[in-house]
């Protein structure tokens, strides 16, 4: 957001400097202003650890120079700002950088505007690379699927960014359809963490939190998340459909639209080899074709909304799959969608 100038209180700070460079008017061979450096990267610094800097702007022109307003890139936040610069003098802008911050690479700016008629905003650069005080690799999050009765592992790296070595006293978590297992790779530096889906738990999707407590003092507990799914034999992907709103006079203004009426799934039997199955609706709108795979375990089920058969209102039905599997013999898949206006 754009702040007043003599509100400002900017920041954030690096350490690659490029050469000073004119500012000069259009069609003019006067510079009007030179800057420090017109990059800043301030390398690899911590989520918590200060980040600040200073560009220094020197008006070499033979007219005052006037700061209208600077935009910086959050997290940044800049210092006071003197709002005339002088022929022959230097001004500062101070930034630095503020907390919370995104771990990764960070790509941000500080835009000075002037109100000197044709004099461009000046555009100043501030890069760098975020990293958290513990790092989870690749991510936060455990992603497991698995068949029912197939046991399936996913590992995460949590690295240690913190000057002091790091402990993990214990790991906690409230279900039982998987287990974890804690492995010190580096001490104090680095670990592995070992989730492992035995696939013997209800089917379905869960969510489920897991905490490490730990002997940071400013991290002592960290938690992840874990995303498991256990498929029956016999299942469909997705296991929903929604339209999300639908807007009947939209369809009859643009026909081309109608052809977004489709959505597919896929109904997979697992080792099958002679899968068969019926589709039924209880929605009149609804059009349902399968299509069978050349390995005899699956189809590809196309579902189109008939536009010409559409009311107005809440959609709330469902597609019945019967199958030639003796223990999954029906399954079932929500349609969902909010229609506005009749055809």
């Amino acid at each position: 957001m754009r702040l007043n100038c003599d509100l400002l209180v900017a920041g954030c700070s690096v350490a690659l400097a490029l050469a000073s460079l004119p500012a000069i008017l259009p069609g003019q061979s006067e510079p009007r202003l030179k800057v420090s450096e017109r990059s800043y990267n301030f390398g690899t610094v911590l989520e918590d650890e200060p980040v600040s800097h200073t560009f220094e702007i020197e008006n070499v022109g033979s007219d005052p120079l006037e700061i209208t307003n600077i935009l910086v890139s959050p997290p940044l936040f800049f210092k006071n700002v003197r709002k005339q610069i002088l022929p022959g003098e230097r001004r500062s802008v101070s930034i630095s950088m503020g907390i919370p911050r995104s771990p990764g690479e960070y790509e941000g700016s500080v835009e000075v505007a002037f109100k000197n008629p044709g004099l461009a905003d000046l555009i100043l650069d501030v890069r760098g690379r975020i990293v958290p005080l513990i790092e989870f690799s690749p991510f936060p999050i455990f992603f497991v699927a698995t068949q029912r009765g197939e046991p399936k592992q996913a590992k995460i790296q949590i690295i240690n960014h913190e000057p002091d070595p790091l402990q993990i006293h214990g790991v906690l978590h409230s279900g039982t359809r998987f287990t974890t297992q804690l492995e010190e790779v580096e001490a104090g530096r680095r670990y592995t963490l070992t989730l492992t889906l035995d696939g013997n738990g209800a089917p379905g999707k869960a969510t489920e939190e897991i905490k490490l407590f730990t002997s940071s003092k400013k991290k002592p507990l960290v938690q992840l998340q874990a995303n498991t799914y256990i498929k029956d034999r016999v299942y469909t992907f997705p296991d929903s459909l929604d339209w999300g709103r639908i807007r009947v006079a939209e369809l009859k203004a643009q026909p081309t639209l109608t052809n977004y009426l489709s959505q597919t799934f896929m109904v997979y039997q697992n080792g099958g080899t002679n899968f068969h199955i019926a589709l039924r609706t209880d929605a009149p709108c609804l059009r349902l074709a399968a299509e069978p795979s050349k390995f005899n375990d699956r189809f590809e089920v196309t579902v189109t909304l008939v536009p010409e058969r559409l009311t107005g209102g809440k959609m709330d039905s469902r597609i019945v799959i019967g199958t030639n599997d003796k223990e999954f013999q029906t399954l079932e898949v929500p349609i969902t969608a909010i229609v506005e206006g009749h055809w």
